[in-house]
């Protein structure tokens, strides 16, 4: 039996049985009565069929009220043409009433596609907020729209040369049917990409292939191509009664792979202008740092060279002081360069090993010796202060940028404090000066690369230094900040764990 004909004997039954009961039990009922009880069957049906199965209701309850209820019985005749009224007013009571319950019900069933059609929309929409690139955007879509589709989807997307690809790792398997006959799949793609028109099941072209290709549109323009297949025809079928989600879907996928594809190159464009700033700055630093003592050598060894016995013993250690002091300053702007390279390429490791801070500091203090003469250095640590499990050198790289930073922004005579505490499981080291501070705004960007805070811009500086210092000391877990001191002067606090055992080779284990 065609399963439109279900409902239509379902009525016929409801309304056989109630004919028997009030043929058994209602006789002596009032006929009006009766006939309102033939309007029960309508109701039912107009609010569980629909409204087809209630007028056929209505009309069939007509009929039976007049064969067994109305004089003379069994028969269709009227004897009292009275009830023709009834029977008018019966029928236009029921097919009001079933053409009102069928609307109400067609309403419901619109409201409950359209909470559906909106759950399945919000639940693709929240595959895409994790999604990182293009391909695991499109991923995550094929994977969603395959489950709320019954269907396999698959997507043509469009590379950096403009052309239009397939994503292979969308499809279920390489010998399915997404996966024959790919270079007639992709020549269709090509013409639904260019065109914008959709071709395939469903449309007027290519009407008999299992397969539809639905271009992917936003403001006019073509992202992409989605491939829908169904290997069975009661699946296409589902997906051609869902046409409507089917292209709420594309239209989603394209602004999805519309805003990917923006964001990717407002990446870009940063990423640009971000390495023309970085370019310039190291431009300008190191021409500005370079020349300097580039300058200085040059007349020192030119003047070394063509004296003619015009410079005493003084004089030619005195110029032989600059040469040196000039090579220093290149060799720390290469370094400086070299690490932070270093840093922000990811090559750094650490070679970790327990050594004692006095030590460091002391190493720093023997590299910083020319920048100390003219200041009143100070160092205390706490008595007691354990060994610290660090790179050597990367700590003392540390602590002679931090105390180079200190002098240089310090005026001649004045006091540069170092100061190590023991705080449990961390120890911490600040450097104080009596320079003229920063600005409270700059203090969270003096660790930028390249950054100069504005009242020191006239002292000679690449602004490496401070950046990576903050380098050395995140790969070692710790931390560092700067704080103003009252009433003048800077201080910058390195804070870092000091674990309580450390594995070392083998079996092993070194503990404080």
């Amino acid at each position: 039996m065609p399963d439109i004909m279900i409902p239509y004997v379902k009525v016929a039954v409801l309304l056989a049985i109630l004919t028997v009961v009030l043929h058994f039990t209602g006789m002596s009922l009032d006929p009006v009565n009766m006939a309102m009880l033939y309007l029960l069957p309508v109701l039912l049906s107009s609010v569980r069929f629909g409204l087809g199965p209630s007028l056929f209701a209505a009309t069939m309850g007509v009929g039976l009220f007049d064969f067994f209820f109305v004089p003379p019985y069994d028969s269709f005749a009227v004897s009292d043409l009275r009830f023709l009224i009834s029977f008018a007013v019966f029928l236009t009571i029921a097919i009001l009433t079933a053409t009102l319950s069928a609307r109400l019900r067609s309403q419901l069933n619109q409201a409950k596609r359209q909470e559906r059609f909106t759950a399945e929309l919000y639940e693709v929409s929240q595959g895409m907020v994790g999604a990182n690139d293009l391909a695991s955007l499109l991923t995550i879509l094929a994977e969603r729209m395959s489950a709320i589709l019954g269907a396999e989807v698959a997507f043509y997307s469009v590379d950096s040369s403009e052309q239009l690809v397939y994503q292979d790792k969308l499809a279920s398997s390489e010998s399915g049917a997404l996966a024959e006959d790919r270079q007639s799949m992709l020549t269709i793609a090509r013409w639904v990409y260019q065109n914008q028109v959709a071709v395939g099941r469903g449309t007027e072209t290519l009407s008999e292939s299992n397969k539809t290709f639905l271009p992917l549109t936003s403001r006019g323009k073509a992202y992409g191509v989605m491939v829908l297949e169904s290997g069975h025809e009661a699946s296409m079928k589902g997906v051609q009664e869902k046409r409507s989600l089917v292209n709420a879907m594309c239209a989603l996928a394209a602004v999805a792979v519309e805003k990917m594809k923006l964001q990717q190159e407002a990446k870009m464009v940063h990423l640009t202008a971000e390495s023309e700033r970085i370019r310039t700055a190291v431009l300008d630093s190191i021409s500005h740092e370079l020349r300097t003592p580039l300058a200085t050598i040059t007349a020192a060894v030119s003047g070394l060279l063509e004296e003619d016995g015009a410079y005493d013993e003084r004089d030619r250690q005195d110029l032989l002081l600059a040469i040196r002091e000039g090579a220093g300053r290149m060799n720390r702007l290469v370094a400086n360069l070299l690490n932070m390279v270093r840093l922000e390429s990811g090559m750094l490791t650490l070679n970790r090993q327990w050594c004692v801070l006095e030590d460091i500091l002391g190493v720093a203090l023997t590299r910083t010796r020319e920048a100390v003469h003219g200041h009143q250095v100070e160092v205390r640590v706490d008595s007691g202060f354990p060994p610290v499990y660090v790179d050597e050198v990367l700590m003392e790289q540390l602590c002679v940028n931090l105390l180079s930073n200190a002098l240089k922004y310090s005026p001649s005579g004045t006091k540069v404090s170092v100061d190590a505490e023991w705080m449990g499981q961390t120890a911490r080291m600040s450097i104080s000066d009596e320079g003229p501070g920063v600005v409270e705004s700059d203090l969270q960007h003096i660790f930028t690369k390249f950054y100069r805070a504005l009242p020191t811009r006239h002292i000679p500086g690449t602004g490496l230094g401070l950046a990576i210092c903050k380098g050395i000391i995140e790969a070692h877990g710790g931390a560092v900040y700067a704080v103003n001191r009252q009433p003048r002067g800077l201080t910058i606090c390195v804070e870092w764990p000091i674990p309580e055992t450390v594995a070392l080779e083998g079996e092993q284990i070194c503990s404080l």
